[in-house]
């Protein structure tokens, strides 16, 4: 047999909170930096470039026998757009 169960909704994150932890949010507004500092930018080269890129690549030609045909139209096209 099911039990009833109280069902609790919430409305405001920040005051709505069952356990004694005070929640400071973060002022965010237009000098707010998003693309964080030196270490955010090191690790997002290492993880993107060094990574992930190799391991997809070698998934896609192996998987799927992925080839791009005329290489050197596509870098002018994005040296284009950079």
């Amino acid at each position: 047999m099911l039990e009833k169960t109280n069902v609790i909704y919430f409305e405001n994150e920040l005051e709505d909170e069952f356990s004694r932890s005070q929640i400071t949010p973060k002022k965010i507004d237009k000098d707010y930096c998003y693309l964080g500092g030196l270490g955010r930018r090191l690790g997002r080269l290492f993880f993107y470039h060094i990574l992930a890129k190799p391991i997809a690549f070698l998934y896609l030609k192996i998987k799927y026998g992925h080839r791009i045909v005329n290489r050197n139209v596509l870098k002018e096209v994005i040296r284009a757009c950079v």
